[in-house]
């Protein structure tokens, strides 16, 4: 039963991830224009952040899909969630 939980768990995860990340890729500028928005990070840095998220979450789906990098994916996923979640509160 915790097995079956555990993988319902990842296929959610990395469908999650994906999905955000085919959004973002969807409307490309649309999405880079608000990290810039946020008015966190200085421009030319949000610019660079925002372009590299949708690759970095494609990234981390791929990561999580073999198990000799599913602990990179993992910390990956890690810090971009952290990052966004930092990004909101600052707001």
């Amino acid at each position: 039963m915790n097995v079956i939980l555990s993988q319902l768990f990842f296929v959610h995860l990395i469908s999650f991830v994906f999905l955000g990340a085919l959004g973002k890729f969807i409307d490309y500028r649309a999405f880079v224009r608000l990290v810039v928005e946020y008015d966190v990070l200085p421009k030319r840095m949000a610019l660079f952040i925002g372009a590299l998220i949708p690759f970095a979450e494609v990234g981390v789906v791929l990561l999580l899909l073999y198990s000799h990098t599913f602990v990179y994916g993992i910390v990956l996923l890690s810090i971009l969630f952290l990052s966004i979640g930092y990004a909101v509160l600052s707001l």
